[in-house]
């Protein structure tokens, strides 16, 4: 999920996801036949893991999401907002992209999927009170771990144009939702999915729509 937080993570963020996730693994092995057990909520450990935690999303974007699973679903309602207070700008901005990150892993055969992603973006404008609930959805696949990624992006106004304002000291990016989809995967797997281990080391991509 690298091109969600762009490499702004804190120091200590690789250290802190391996640990969540390996408790998260260690809690449906079983050691006797080396198998993992892995239901829907395994990985509920990762659900608000922070990339950055000098800047924790929870800080910045005051509203709760509302994620929903159906088969080859996700949909992520977003709730009215009011600018003015669940959007908390640095003071030099002027505008905030809200990016939601899909992306698979297929933990039994070592796949992972290409990232899609999905934006809405806010000006800091108080005669723009509220903005309408609205829903992201995004489709998924059958027997793989889903992670929803949220992201805040902030612009301000320069001589060049827009300028992102999120560096290391401020990049607000966490997890919204991990989740062990129904069904199995089937193989092969073709397109934009790539082998874990030959994928070491790979910049992640991702699409972006409005």
């Amino acid at each position: 999920m690298s091109a969600l937080f762009n490499d702004f993570n804190d120091g200590e963020m690789l250290g802190r996801l391996n640990s969540s996730t390996n408790f998260a693994m260690n809690s449906v092995f079983n050691q006797k036949e080396l198998t993992f057990s892995f239901s829907p909520d395994t990985f509920n450990r990762l659900v608000g893991f922070e990339f950055n935690i000098k800047s924790p999303v929870a800080d910045v974007f005051l509203a709760n999401l509302a994620v929903t699973y159906t088969e080859g679903n996700v949909s992520i309602v977003i709730p009215e907002l009011t600018v003015s207070r669940q959007i908390e700008f640095p003071s030099s901005s002027t505008k905030c992209t809200i990016i939601f990150l899909r992306t698979h892993y297929d933990l039994e055969n070592g796949y992972e999927q290409e990232s899609e992603s999905k934006y809405l973006s806010v000006l800091k404008d108080n005669k723009l009170a509220l903005i309408p609930p609205q829903t992201i959805e995004f489709t998924t696949e059958p027997g793989c771990l889903c992670i929803i990624g949220i992201a805040l992006y902030f612009y301000k106004e320069s001589f060049v144009g827009e300028v992102m304002t999120n560096s290391k000291d401020f990049n607000p990016v966490a997890i919204a939702s991990a989740h062990i989809t129904e069904g199995v995967h089937v193989l092969p797997v073709n397109g934009n999915w790539a082998n874990m281990i030959n994928a070491k080391g790979k910049i992640a991509k991702f699409k972006s729509s409005i």
